[in-house]
């Protein structure tokens, strides 16, 4: 079965990170760290216009896609943020 952990949370001595590290220990787990590797949330202009036909201008939408094409399991790890989740993670499962 293959696991993947989602983070997005902007400070990495949070508790967020101490929760990370645990699953990390337990399981063999793909992470996709959405502060890491700078991705920007918010559907642009160049991405809306591919949209409807599954394109994407952000390559690492590509590599998000490939790597939850092949998860069995997902697991989001976010704070609640003013009783939500925070729009950098918004934005991200939406995109």
């Amino acid at each position: 079965m293959n696991t993947t952990v989602l983070i997005g949370h902007p400070y990495p001595k949070s508790y967020n990170y101490a929760i990370l590290e645990r699953v990390k220990e337990k399981t063999n787990a793909t992470v996709i760290n959405l502060i890491e590797d700078n991705f920007n949330p918010a559907m642009l202009s160049n991405d809306l216009a591919g949209f409807s036909r599954g394109n994407f201008a952000d390559p690492l939408v590509g590599k998000y896609q490939n790597i939850l094409s092949q998860t069995d399991k997902l697991i989001i790890i976010t704070p609640i943020w003013w009783y939500g989740l925070p729009a950098y993670i918004k934005g991200s499962l939406i995109k």
